[in-house]
């Protein structure tokens, strides 16, 4: 094989392993930390600045580069890859810890994580910069006119990388197997070519490169293991932090449930722990003794697996011990307030709580849901957990799934519905900001019956009401009533379990007030956010009647209190203010 071809390979071959390197410091901040945009644009730009200084690296090696010299800058690259997916989670457990426990030093909880993130970005890009001017150096000795090819080359290898990083690695492989994955392709290609380009053995390279290849196949081998060790430091996380509780084996701990897709990573923790001493993450279980004064669901149902806690892309979804709330109040409020719908329309919800309610209506004739995540409908339908929280709802012969982007279905599809209820994320990046978009609920508004509605998951209302408002009205919809998932203080099984739960602290001397302690508990635990719309203006049913439905939590007072605004502390101010309006090209809610 001609030097200059060998030459072009290997100039393929480290533009794609240098840019996947990138983009899993991106993924990987983005996935801990959100704001995909802000963290894919800053590192890129760190690393192409890198590659930049690298780039004109004035030493006499990268002017006449010999092999060794180029073994060890891919020797020194494989080393800092292999790094990559390690320090970074090691970085946000540091973080994570700091912030849960305040009155530590902001640094950690701050620029702490994104700065390892630009630090690893910044070392492989330079590296990255000084291989590929000894590459161009090389090719110009033996073919003076190769310079463009050779650049040719380096994109079309960054090219390949980037298609193959979203379509075929992520989908497929945990962020820790596709690190130690590509470190030792690095090895092993680059080397292989190198050694063939020059003629040469490598050296004591070679035995270097030969154990940092051992120790990559064993980390490959065990990328499993790793994943789960610091999944279980995030979800687990000790009570008390000290340096030996942040490096600490986390032991006698449930494995973390983690499903891939092409859309999103998908947690189911167990939150039962059986350990003795409390973690933060068993605050869901403390919550529950409070909860079930207010919710006969697990008197009914008392093998319900209540304990699993839901978590898309890391962020927080759903408790199963107190999913109800949620989607009772999003399905059946809007019912009472209006009437039972025919023909309905389920845009996300994939877990199949909201479909599980709808189900409930035997009048409600046809029932449509559209999923973006076909791994997510796969596990509603054949998980044991999924399927036993939802009672089998999203196997039901009544529901037609569509696997489709919300957004696309709505804008492609001329179907009129009834009702239609909005189950998807918190809009914390742009992807899920157009789905609180003008242009989205202007679609959703000519998809509407003339009687019909939409309701949906409100998140953070009290700060975002005023662009929630006018996104609402600009996009066509005379009505908009938000209401919230309030629970009645005044409840004597509640007052007695917090009494109970705070006998320890009243014992130290502190003292509290059950009832307003319970009235902020009730506030801060299970107060959920929801907005109501209609195209034309309309005065809510002020007539409570269940339509022979059975609710877990919702009954005829806590409809009422839905509505009461004073009583969960919410100003209902409506100011029109275009400057707010959510927009597709303008977002306003992503934050």
């Amino acid at each position: 094989m001609k030097r200059s071809y060998l030459l072009y390979v290997l100039t393929f071959v480290a533009a794609g392993v240098g840019l996947i390197f990138q983009l899993l410091i991106a993924q990987t901040l983005t996935l801990l930390d959100g704001n995909s945009v802000l963290k894919y644009s800053f590192i890129i730009g760190i690393y192409l600045l890198a590659a930049g200084i690298g780039a004109i690296f004035p030493t006499r090696k990268t002017r006449n580069p010999q092999g060794n010299f180029l073994l060890k800058i891919e020797l020194l690259i494989s080393f800092f890859g292999l790094l990559v997916i390690p320090l970074l989670y090691f970085s946000y457990i540091i973080k994570y810890y700091f912030f849960l426990y305040p009155g530590n030093i902001n640094f950690f909880s701050g620029p702490f994580f994104i700065s390892v993130g630009i630090l690893l970005a910044f070392i492989i890009g330079l590296f990255k910069g000084i291989e590929f001017t000894a590459l161009v150096n090389l090719s110009k000795e033996h073919e003076p006119s190769s310079f463009s090819t050779i650049l040719s080359f380096d994109y079309f290898g960054a090219l390949l990388a980037a298609m193959l990083f979203p379509l075929i690695l992520i989908p497929n492989f945990s962020l820790f197997q596709i690190c130690f994955l590509i470190a030792v392709i690095n090895l092993i290609f680059v080397y292989f070519f190198i050694c063939l380009l020059f003629r040469t053995s490598g050296g004591l390279y070679l035995y270097f490169g030969g154990f940092l290849l051992l120790i990559l196949a064993i980390f490959l081998f065990k990328a499993g293991s790793f994943e789960q060790f610091f999944l279980k430091k995030i979800y687990y996380p000790p009570y008390q932090i000290s340096f030996s509780t942040i490096f600490s084996l986390p032991t006698d701990f449930p494995e973390v449930k983690r499903y891939l897709s092409p859309y999103q990573v998908i947690d189911v923790v167990d939150t039962k722990i059986k350990k003795d001493g409390l973690t933060p993450i068993e605050i869901y279980n403390q919550d529950l003794p409070v909860f079930v004064q207010y919710s006969n669901k697990l008197k009914i149902y008392p093998n319900f697996p209540w304990n699993y806690a839901l978590h898309l892309n890391g962020s927080f979804q759903s408790f199963s011990g107190t999913e109800e709330l949620a989607s009772e109040y999003l399905v059946h409020v809007p019912i009472i307030a209006n009437q039972v719908p025919r023909r309905v329309l389920i845009i996300g919800g994939g877990n199949g709580n909201t479909t599980r309610e709808v189900l409930k209506y035997p009048q409600i004739e046809e029932i449509i849901q559209v999923e973006l995540d076909p791994v997510m409908i796969k596990l509603a339908q054949e998980d044991e957990i999924f399927t036993k929280i939802n009672n089998n709802a999203m196997n039901n012969k009544r529901l037609k799934i569509v696997i489709d982007d919300g957004f696309n279905y709505i804008k492609k599809n001329r179907t009129k519905f009834d009702a239609i209820f909005i189950d998807i994320p918190a809009p914390n990046n742009y992807d899920l900001s157009r789905l609180y978009s003008r242009e989205f609920f202007g679609l959703i508004r000519n998809r509407l019956n003339p009687e019909g509605y939409v309701s949906f998951i409100a998140t953070d209302i009290f700060n975002s009401w005023d662009k929630y408002y006018n996104t609402l009205t600009v996009a066509g919809f005379q009505t908009v009533i938000p209401y919230f998932s309030s629970l009645e203080v005044d409840n004597p099984k509640a007052l007695s379990v917090l009494d109970y739960l705070l006998s320890d602290i009243i014992a130290q001397g502190y003292q509290i007030e059950s009832k307003n302690f319970l009235s902020d508990f009730l506030r801060n635990k299970f107060s959920n956010a929801f907005i109501f719309i209609k195209t034309e203006p309309y005065l809510l049913n002020q007539s409570y009647q269940n339509n022979n439905v059975f609710f877990s939590v919702l009954n005829e007072r806590r409809y009422y209190l839905a509505f009461d605004y004073n009583y969960i502390g919410f100003n209902l101010e409506k100011i029109i203010d275009p400057k707010k309006v959510n927009s597709i090209m303008r977002p306003t809610l992503y934050k």
